[in-house]
């Protein structure tokens, strides 16, 4: 007896799975599935921000974003870099864009990046020559768009890290005295010019490279610290101490 036509439909889809058929015409079911899943998503993830009150704050971060990306993919600065000597001398600063040296929200050096930096240290080694005892401070900085992802929680570590990649380009490519080197993040709160334009906040991601001369003798026992310069020196210590921990794994 022939087999009825519903039985020889079940064996014709048996034989179609055993050749490796996987049935196209249902292709679209996983597609819908996908679909759906990532919709289920959206709408948890907007539930749970109108919740806490951060949906506006998720609004403008996504306008920011967009914003800066728009920027960034045309306006490259047209400064790649800034040698620039303080008013006494006794500090020779060389300002390289971020976007030259990092991606977006990352602190691993891009492979362009060695070029310019390679440059920087051609000039840096010129000023070593005339002060051999100079200091090389190392400080990133970024804007105020907040970050918080899964290796950088604020501004103020991803900027520090950052300082921390540069500190390692010149150890291990350039082979300076890692004693004459400092890391510094600063993150948004020395800003060159405000956050209040996508320009603006270009300008102000930034890693600046600064040769400090020591002070001569002469000037230690005629001009006596004040209480601005003692201001500095504690906030920049206290840069560098969370830039250390940060390199040795141990920042929170």
């Amino acid at each position: 007896m022939a087999p009825s036509r519903k039985y020889r439909g079940i064996i014709s889809g048996r034989i179609r799975q055993q050749a490796g058929d996987s049935g196209d015409d249902n292709d679209w079911l996983a597609i819908y599935g996908d679909l759906m899943s990532l919709l289920l998503v959206f709408f948890v993830l907007f539930y749970i921000f109108s919740v806490t009150g951060q949906l506006p704050l998720l609004s403008e971060a996504l306008q920011a974003y967009q914003s800066e990306e728009t920027m960034r993919a045309e306006n490259i600065p047209e400064t790649q870099q800034t040698l620039t000597p303080s008013p006494d001398n006794s500090e020779i600063t060389i300002s390289i864009p971020s976007e030259i040296l990092f991606d977006l929200g990352q602190a691993d050096l891009k492979p362009k990046a060695m070029s310019f930096l390679a440059e920087a240290v051609d000039s840096i080694k010129s000023i070593l020559v005339d002060d051999p005892d100079a200091q090389i401070r190392i400080e990133g900085y970024t804007d105020d768009i907040p970050i918080h992802n899964w290796r950088f929680r604020n501004n103020w570590e991803l900027s520090a890290a950052r300082a921390i990649a540069v500190v390692r380009y010149f150890i291990e490519d350039e082979q300076f005295d890692p004693s004459k080197l400092q890391a510094m993040g600063y993150g948004e709160y020395n800003p060159v010019v405000p956050n209040d334009t996508p320009l603006n906040r270009q300008k102000n991601r930034r890693v600046e490279i600064k040769v400090v001369k020591p002070p001569s003798r002469s000037d230690e026992t005629q001009v006596p610290p004040n209480s601005a310069d003692e201001t500095r020196k504690k906030r920049e210590k206290a840069a560098q101490d969370a830039a250390t921990k940060l390199l040795k794994g141990e920042g929170k």
